[in-house]
């Protein structure tokens, strides 16, 4: 790097040996893991990353030795930059500033990594308010800064360097990578952290930080929190949607407790459901569609109701007709919490997304979801997809998931109240291939598809 001195700058030296500090990996556990999987889901080929020394980071980084062409530009080198470095994961091939090299300002690890780093031409280190700049942390292709904290509130306030009026660290280089990735054009910001402290006695997402504690990040810096739950989306939401996102990741064991605080605040609706804590990423079904590309069918989540009233309000007055038989037309959240009661053998609702190129965000495109009579075994079902997917498959895909679904959970048969005249619910139907008998009303039809063996 650039750490040269003149000698005209030196007065005196004396020449003295001692081995470097060494810092060791400590084992990762499972909630760890957990937490690696998630942040990595939202590294993309081609990124550049920082990421610091841990467990988090180190379950990170071997969740990331599937990808491709990741830069590295980051304050901290730990042993697993180097890992992924020898394993051809990290190559800078689209870094921006000093393609082709890791940047860093210093490195903490073990004396493999220290032979490893000297005199490698493939590593460069410079003082950190170089490193540490957030406009030079902006110039870097898909910035995404990885940093920890010790407590997270409903807000999205985040304080990383005390516990309450007594300081644990210091603040690092955390706000001004977070705001630098803010910067960058398809950067993100994370800040990952275990979900409970203390063998899981406390919640570290919290109604409200410790008094006395420091806000580090603020909360309109905030973008993604991650545990070991999921991942919750901050950015530009209202202090509603933030509350519960960030309870939905939150350990189940807090979220009512969290709820009701929340309730208490007015952060929420006095009737809002708590998050429910069954939500896995392996529920999720992804494939590739040759128009849409990477599609992921997933069960619906609390935190969804933002994208449910985008994608109804998107809909044409023909889609609201045959969906609704013309009876609604505004979708309150009262309207919306009827879907999100969902979870158990009785209800369960998918959602269908995608993520259109060019946007963070995925777009939710569709709905599907029943609800099971009890005394006969059958369930009624709904399905919905945005006009502009329409006729594309996308409604085959949501109805074959919801048939497994139901064959897993006993459900008798799925049947489905339409209009007569809505064809392309029964072209979909038709798809399929599953057997079905239909019964003819005026303007509506009855089909019921039989699910028993």
């Amino acid at each position: 790097g650039d750490g040269y001195i003149h000698v005209d700058q030196i007065t005196a030296w004396v020449k003295h040996a001692s081995q470097l500090p060494t810092l060791w990996p400590q084992p990762i556990d499972e909630v760890a893991r957990e937490i690696g999987k998630n942040v990595a889901s939202l590294v993309e080929d081609g990124c550049t990353i920082q990421v610091g020394i841990g467990q988090i980071p180190d379950a990170t980084i071997r969740a990331l030795l599937n990808k491709k062409d990741l830069g590295v530009w980051t304050e901290m080198l730990s042993d697993g930059v180097v890992e992924l470095v020898e394993a051809g994961v990290v190559t800078g091939k689209y870094k921006t500033v000093e393609p082709g090299r890791v940047s860093a300002s210093f490195a903490m690890g073990s004396s493999e990594t220290y032979r490893a780093l000297h005199q490698n031409p493939a590593y460069s280190f410079h003082p950190s308010d170089y490193i540490n700049d957030p406009l030079n942390i902006a110039k870097q292709h898909r910035m995404v800064a990885i940093n920890t904290a010790l407590q997270v509130d409903l807000t999205g306030q985040v304080c990383a360097d005390s516990i309450g009026m007594n300081f644990y660290s210091g603040i690092g280089g955390q706000v001004d990578f977070i705001r630098g990735a803010s910067m960058c054009p398809g950067g993100r910001p994370i800040i990952a952290l275990r979900s409970t402290a203390k063998g899981g006695q406390v919640s570290r997402i919290t109604a409200h930080l410790y008094p006395g504690a420091g806000v580090v990040t603020s909360r309109g810096d905030v973008h993604y929190v991650v545990t070991e739950y999921g991942i919750a989306d901050l950015h530009g939401r209202s202090v509603r949607e933030r509350a519960m996102a960030l309870m939905s990741i939150s350990h189940p064991d807090f979220r009512q407790d969290l709820l009701n605080l929340a309730k208490q605040q007015h952060y929420v609706f006095s009737k809002q459901i708590c998050p429910r804590a069954s939500y896995r990423r392996e529920q999720e079904y992804r494939l590739e569609h040759s128009e849409f590309g990477p599609i992921v069918v997933r069960p619906l989540r609390e935190t969804d109701e933002p994208k449910m009233r985008d994608l109804f309000y998107s809909l044409s007055q023909e889609t609201i007709r045959h969906r609704w038989l013309g009876k609604d037309t505004t979708m309150p959240h009262t309207a919306i919490e009827r879907y999100m009661r969902i979870g158990d053998v009785q209800n369960v609702a998918l959602a269908i997304e995608t993520q259109p190129n060019g946007e963070m965000e995925p777009v939710l495109i569709g709905v599907g979801g029943y609800h099971q009579d009890p005394t006969t075994g059958w369930a009624d079902v709904a399905l919905l997809v945005a006009d502009e997917y329409q006729g594309k498959g996308l409604g085959h895909v949501l109805l074959d998931r919801l048939v497994g679904v139901a064959r897993t959970q006993g459900i008798a048969g799925l049947q489905l109240e339409t209009l007569t005249s809505n064809s392309q619910l029964f072209r979909t139907l038709k798809a399929t291939g599953l057997p079905s008998r239909s019964r003819e009303q005026g303007e509506m039809t009855t089909v019921e598809i039989p699910l028993g063996s």
